[in-house]
């Protein structure tokens, strides 16, 4: 199957010395989306417009048709990217110098883009770039990376349960689970008194010390007296 010239191309856009524009110090995070075709690099928004002033080609990555020639212009090997492109056009620069970048006036970029490119006031056809990382495209084919069988883990530490409260008093104000009451004992049938007997042998007459008080008035007067009782 034929490669994809849009895969390739945000594959090198995204590499880490083409996420700092070619003709600025801007760096975009996730890489530029504009290609200066005449100098093979990637640029920012204002770079772009800036070399479109001087009529250099410009393509762009999202909106252009792309075909897998143009893509491998910008390689490295082929002597382009943006790490060629500081290698060369900017080989004599002063290192830390001023330089226009996105967000200047338009006609300080354009001034800069006039003498680094057209003027070559810093050019040096000897510059070499720094080796390019290797590109790492991700296909739906790509395996995920091995992972190397890691030590055993410790198995997990299991809290032991805490032992139920002590019953009694311990915590007054929680009862969880209530006491029952004892249940009543049954009542007592009481047994019933024996009653008293009647004597065998009643007396017919009660003594007069227990019979009535009056016993001795109410008995019938003795012959030998008048109805008075002698005193004598």
């Amino acid at each position: 199957m034929a490669p994809d010239p849009d895969k390739a191309l945000n594959a090198l856009r995204r590499l880490a010395a083409n996420k700092v524009c070619g003709s600025c110090p801007y760096e975009e995070r996730m890489g530029f989306k504009d290609v200066c075709m005449k100098y093979k690099i990637f640029v920012c928004s204002d770079c772009k417009s800036a070399h479109q002033a001087f009529s250099h080609r410009c393509k762009s990555v999202t909106m252009s048709n792309w075909s897998m020639a143009e893509v491998d212009e910008l390689r490295q090997e082929n002597g382009g990217g943006n790490a060629v492109n500081r290698a060369t056009i900017f080989a004599r620069l002063p290192e830390g110098a001023k330089r226009p970048m996105k967000g200047c006036h338009p006609d300080d970029m354009k001034a800069f883009i006039q003498e680094a490119y057209n003027d070559m006031r810093w050019f040096d056809a000897n510059g070499q770039a720094p080796t390019a990382a290797p590109e790492v495209q991700r296909t739906a084919t790509m395996q995920p990376p091995t992972r190397t069988p890691s030590q055993p883990s410790a198995p997990p530490v299991v809290h032991a349960k805490s032992a139920p409260p002590p019953s009694g008093d311990a915590h007054p104000h929680t009862h969880p689970h209530p006491k029952p009451k004892p249940k009543p004992n049954p009542r007592r049938k009481r047994k019933p008194k024996p009653k008293a007997s009647p004597s065998p042998n009643p007396s017919p007459n009660p003594s007069p010390g227990t019979g009535d008080l009056f016993g001795d008035f109410d008995a019938a007067p003795s012959a030998s007296s008048n109805g008075w009782a002698s005193f004598e």
